[in-house]
């Protein structure tokens, strides 16, 4: 695992720094020709005494050069690398122009207020998302085109390398500390969100990114990096927060204006042929909601859940995948083993309004088929499953969840979210739920 944790760091560095990689590489080449040329010349009887005093210059030169641009590489990479003396903190204000503003504050963009998007507190985390009951329905009912938007991919990239000075030191020293404490902190290709998702809109644009792009801009935006024992901010990750001031108000900019790369974050609730909705405990090696309560399947969406078809397919793909990697549910081509229906979306504040979407999974296969995979889940102490018999059980479960102190203390951002947006659902329409579920 750390090897190839290794690999992916080392690749995405060399990425960012094409220029100084590129030089280094020159210099190499220069060096290794210049100690051939002097081999060359120094077996050839006769030569002057000048030319290869020439050649045996270029070569020292050379190597120095070398040695110096390598020097210079090691030096920027491990220079934020000691978690003895460096730390990142999650901080809740931005300064902009003399101005501070807290990110409790802050409210939907202007098109979102439009949208019906409210403010959904998770009260026991400290967090908060936006969301909108109508766009959700919406989710729910119809079905949404997709188009990849490879500009969106361009400019994040072009942003990630102009502000790699300030952005770099984060990267390296989360790295490491992934390392020390044995948590996974891999680059993927994801599927990202490049617009909003409108009642005015039934066409949702995306791109192509990596988990390391969205650690850089979705993550860093709410970190500050600090010496310890030292209250003074070494880089401010704030500055690069997706927000706008309009209206007087405070507001989180919308998608498609931001250089956000904004992975798609899937989760489902799983309720298996017997009738068992089933939680699991995200395991202590997770980047994210690391020993809390998760859905059944939680995760992002990779590039390859990406389906031509629909964009509605492609976060069923990433949905149903995760549920199978965790749950340790083997699939047959034969036998259709999910139906899953969108319940909603929103908006994850505090990771620069990454865009969550939520969804309710009838799994054709007994609660005893479940084993989940130790590298990222794991049966939990407490009780985890519950079977369902009706509607009323079922809201009965939530209200249980999210107020019992061995639960909600424990209920990941979207835990919490599938759980309000099901039961906005079973408000709103209960004979359909009670139809999907049969129960």
């Amino acid at each position: 695992m750390k090897f190839r944790m290794y690999i992916d760091y080392y690749t995405y560095l060399f990425l960012m720094k094409k220029s100084e990689t590129f030089m280094l590489i020159i210099d190499l080449l220069i060096f290794i020709f210049s100690i051939r040329a002097f081999v060359r010349q120094w077996s050839i009887p006769e030569t002057s005494l000048f030319s290869n005093s020439s050649i045996f210059l270029l070569v020292i030169f050379s190597f120095f050069k070398f040695g110096y641009d390598v020097f210079k590489i090691i030096y920027e990479l491990k220079k934020y690398n000691d978690k003895r003396n460096y730390s990142i903190k999650t901080i809740d204000r931005i300064l902009y122009k003399e101005n501070l503003y807290l990110l409790d504050d802050i409210h939907p963009s202007t098109v979102e207020e439009r949208n019906g998007f409210v403010r959904i507190d998770i009260p026991l985390q400290n967090d908060f998302t936006f969301q909108s009951k109508k766009v959700n329905k919406m989710l729910w009912e119809s079905t949404f085109a997709i188009e990849r938007n490879p500009i969106k991919k361009k400019k994040i990239k072009q942003k990630l390398i102009r502000e790699k000075e300030d952005l770099l030191p984060f990267f390296n020293l989360h790295f490491n500390r992934s390392i020390s404490d044995n948590k996974h902190f891999f680059n993927q290709q994801k599927l990202c969100l490049s617009s909003d998702i409108s009642t005015n809109e039934n066409k949702v644009f995306c791109h192509k990114g990596s988990y390391y792009d969205t650690f850089l801009t979705n993550h860093v935006c709410t970190k500050a990096l600090y010496k310890k024992g030292d209250d003074l901010i070494y880089k401010d990750g704030a500055k690069y927060f997706p927000f706008e001031v309009y209206d007087n108000k405070f507001r989180l900019k919308e998608i498609k204006y931001s250089t956000i790369n904004n992975e798609i974050g899937v989760s489902t609730l799983g309720f298996t042929s017997d009738n068992y909705l089933v939680l699991w405990k995200q395991n202590e090696h997770a980047q994210s909601s690391s020993n809390l309560f998760v859905p059944t399947g939680s995760g992002s969406s990779d590039w390859s859940d990406f389906e031509q078809s629909s964009f509605n397919k492609a976060l069923i793909n990433g949905m149903e995948r995760e549920l199978v990697e965790e749950s340790g549910l083997k699939t047959d081509s034969k036998v259709e083993l999910f139906e899953t229906k969108i319940l909603g979306y929103f908006r994850w504040v505090k990771r620069a309004g990454k865009p969550e979407f939520t969804g309710l999974t009838k799994i054709n296969a007994l609660y005893s088929d479940l084993n989940p995979d130790e590298l990222e889940v794991r049966e939990s102490r407490t009780q985890h499953r519950w079977q369902i018999q009706s509607i009323n059980d079922l809201q009965e479960l939530i209200i249980k969840l999210k107020n019992v102190p061995d639960y909600n203390e424990l209920l990941s951002v979207p835990l919490y979210m599938c759980l309000t947006q099901l039961e906005e659902k079973m408000n709103e329409d209960p004979e359909e739920i009670k139809l999907f579920l049969e129960i």
